[in-house]
């Protein structure tokens, strides 16, 4: 998930109001960058949904921002639960 902010589009309507200035320009982003007011709970949202299945009492894994925990007894349950993870994640 690199840069994953970056990976929520803006609506339409907002996007004015992500403009910058700078000496080359007028600037607007057209993806949701990091450090926007609400940019925090959005992102949460959206990981949430996609890690739905594996959260609460499945108990597969826990989410806070863009850091996805997962507890296992062994490795090859921890490799497990990575997988479940990475395809959720997909």
């Amino acid at each position: 998930m690199a840069a994953g902010f970056h990976q929520i589009p803006i609506s339409e309507q907002s996007i004015e109001k992500t403009a910058f200035v700078t000496p080359d320009g007028l600037y607007e982003y057209l993806t949701m960058p990091f450090g926007l007011s609400n940019a925090c709970s959005v992102y949460q949202r959206c990981i949430n949904r996609a890690l739905q299945q594996l959260l609460g009492s499945a108990g597969v894994a826990q989410v806070y921002v863009d850091d996805v925990l997962s507890k296992c007894i062994d490795f090859d349950e921890g490799i497990s639960r990575i997988e479940r993870i990475l395809i959720a994640l997909e």
